[in-house]
């Protein structure tokens, strides 16, 4: 930046005179410069006047964060106010606060909050940030405050938490529109929605990859911890419809469980799982893999999030089926073993493998190093193991296919929602089918061929065969979006179709789309994604893991008149264990 432009912002601030030189002024304007300066290191998004009241506390975090503090209509007013004079006064136009021209004032906290987070506080000018960097007076005013960068990411993160809370405390109670769910049989409701990233996962993952502690970050995660266990809300969590959580037993304490599987670190998931009392292990299951699931359909486009993602999911299925065969394995208490919503540890071992089998053999193995491929190994491994029955391998499994460059690529259930290409076609497999897909993924990469033990080689057991049945499929040149229109197969069409897809599935060949889009003798089940979830749904609502595994993301939800029990388990041990291992 020229030198002559950060000497004109020097002598704007030097405008202050002496008042700039006495210290509780030069203070307070460093707390706001101090803001300002390190938002555009750690979160863009602080920029708002409401922002900068809550994170400028001069009472500290503990004075952010106490449950005790009201903040009302009138104490968020009146310290927006004071905080738009302030840095209109101290700043001396170096910060700047967007005025908004209002046709009507607010009269409730969720206007007030709109409004204030609606006025940007920003620089006036790039030179303002080089004269804070690379000036001696500048550095002086930034240091002022005495706010470390830490403590200045933990205001901003009290800052959430409080906003949120805000919002959800003064709110009105409001129902899921009828357009955004669906009754099913065996008394489900599929809450059709995409996953977002709530104010307690993002603080969560931001805390839970550092590499350091301090006391900024403790008091934050504490806080974090304790609001949620606390009932405090400072967010909807997406296990939420009509303000009523989706887990009908121990609601906090699986809400927090889904959360962290989904946004925590691995290392943390691990010392988690790996603590829990073994009944608390297995209540835990369902609500860990719905994060899990959750983590992976978010539309994330980084290739790098996407592989880190992998591996903890693969780890983590490693980890949790090992200790369900080491529970297993016990002679005694075996019986008795449940998780609390009634599964029995079979049923758990099951739910697991179909999970994985279901949920991940899309994935593209190939992005993995051999080290994570030999684990999905053992897990295919593992997956024999507990799947001994079989008619288990029989289960059905809904999947969605595109159409690019006429090869296989295969979507997930969350093309029903958001704005996700419209699947081509739409078909079943069994869990053979899927075992069979991964293995062909990573054979080639983990076997040894000096080894002749061949025992703990995974394969499928006798009599499992894989099977596919197709069910419907965009008609022939009909693939804009405005005009999309499925169509069902008649038997012996799907059967050929089918047994073309299975062996494409099986040896990674092209697919043949022609006879797939063929309209001879088929008859049209939507013309939209609605209408084809609701075919879908009709058709297979009550059958096992149809449309979506039990433990899926999007939030199936049981309407069979059970609420959640009044006399919850008490979180306090949870909590003491998440302390615990935080503080390792």
């Amino acid at each position: 930046m020229p030198k002559d432009l950060i000497d004109l912002v020097r002598e704007m601030w030097e405008r202050s005179g002496d008042d700039g030189e006495i210290p509780s002024y030069k203070v307070a304007a460093s707390r706001y410069f101090k803001l300002a300066h390190d938002v555009y290191d750690h979160v863009r998004w602080h920029k708002t006047l409401l922002d900068f009241a809550v994170a400028a506390d001069k009472g500290g975090l503990e004075s952010i964060l106490d449950r005790d503090r009201i903040w009302d209509f009138d104490e968020m007013e009146r310290l927006c106010l004071k905080t738009k004079k302030k840095i209109r006064i101290l700043c001396h136009g170096l910060l700047e606060v967007e005025d908004l021209n209002l046709t009507a004032y607010p009269t409730s906290v969720q206007e007030l909050i709109w409004l204030y987070t609606s006025m940007q506080v920003q620089f006036a000018h790039r030179c303002v940030i080089d004269f804070l960097d690379d000036t001696v007076s500048g550095a002086a005013l930034l240091d002022a405050c005495g706010w470390s960068q830490d403590e200045v990411e933990a205001r901003w993160a009290g800052s959430d938490m409080v906003i949120g809370r805000s919002l959800i405390t003064n709110s009105t109670s409001h129902e899921v529109p009828l357009i955004d769910r669906i009754a099913v049989t065996n008394n489900k409701m599929y809450v059709k929605r995409g996953p977002h990233l709530s104010t307690m996962e993002r603080i969560l993952y931001d805390l839970t990859r550092l590499k350091s502690k301090n006391s900024y970050r403790n008091i934050i995660f504490h806080k974090c911890i304790e609001w949620h266990f606390g009932g405090m809300k400072f967010d909807h969590p997406m296990w939420e419809y009509a303000e009523q959580s989706i887990f009908n037993h121990d609601p906090l304490k699986n809400e927090f469980l889904a959360s962290a599987a989904k946004e925590t670190s691995i290392p943390f998931m691990k010392k988690l799982i790996e603590n829990l009392s073994t009944t608390d292990f297995l209540s835990a299951l369902p609500a860990i893999f719905r994060g899990l699931s959750a983590k992976h359909d978010l539309e994330v486009i980084d290739l790098d999030d996407i592989i880190e993602h992998a591996m903890g999911v693969i780890t983590l299925t490693e980890q949790i089926l090992t200790r369900l065969l080491g529970v297993s394995t016990l002679k005694t208490g075996i019986a008795s073993l449940k998780a609390v919503t009634g599964e029995s540890l079979e049923q758990l071992q099951r739910l697991t493998c179909s999970w994985f089998l279901s949920d991940w053999f899309v994935f593209d193995y190939n992005l993995l190093d051999k080290e994570f491929k030999t684990l999905v190994r053992a897990i295919l491994y593992q997956v024999v193991l507990s799947l001994p029955v079989l008619e288990d391998w029989n289960q059905t499994i809904l999947l969605l296919i595109d159409q690019q460059n006429s090869l296989l690529s295969v979507c997930r259930q969350s093309n029903f929602h958001g704005r996700r290409p419209y699947p081509t076609c739409c078909f079943t497999i069994n869990l053979a089918t899927a075992f069979q897909i991964i293995l062909h993924w990573i054979t080639f990469d983990t076997m040894n061929p000096r080894s002749n033990d061949n025992s703990y080689e995974p394969r499928l057991p006798e009599g499992a065969t894989p099977s596919l049945r197709v069910m419907a499929s965009y008609g022939r040149n009909q693939m804009v979006y405005a005009h999309t229109s499925w169509l069902e197969y008649a038997k012996e069409d799907g059967d050929k179709i089918s047994e073309s897809l299975l062996r494409s599935l099986l040896t990674g060949t092209r697919i043949e789309w022609e006879p797939i889009f063929d309209k001879q003798e088929r008859r049209e089940v939507g013309s939209n994604k609605r209408e084809l979830f609701d075919y879908l749904v009709a058709k297979f609502g009550d059958c096992q893991g149809i449309p979506a595994h039990p433990w899926t993301w999007w939030c199936i939800a049981d309407v069979s008149g059970q609420k959640e029990t009044e006399d919850e388990a008490s979180p306090q041990p949870l909590m003491e264990l998440l302390y615990e291992i935080w503080d390792s």
